[in-house]
């Protein structure tokens, strides 16, 4: 089964999280958009069985993968 993945990326003003390119937070800073990005994949995970992840791009294009469930 594929992982479902939540991305937490920068924007012109902070943090954006988005889920299949669409943005569900915006304007916070990284360590709370990654705290929240993996408590939606936590969630998500729980109700449906599906695993999830987050994958955060770095300010220079690296992509980690962190809060993988399932």
């Amino acid at each position: 089964m594929q992982r479902a993945l939540i991305d937490v990326e920068p924007d012109d003003t902070g943090w954006c999280i988005q889920i299949a390119e669409h943005a569900v937070a915006r304007n916070i800073d990284k360590l709370s958009a990654m705290h929240r990005a993996s408590e939606i994949a936590r969630n998500c995970h729980e109700s449906t069985g599906v695993p999830t992840g987050v994958r955060v791009r770095m300010l220079c294009g690296d992509e980690v993968l962190i809060g993988l469930f399932g």
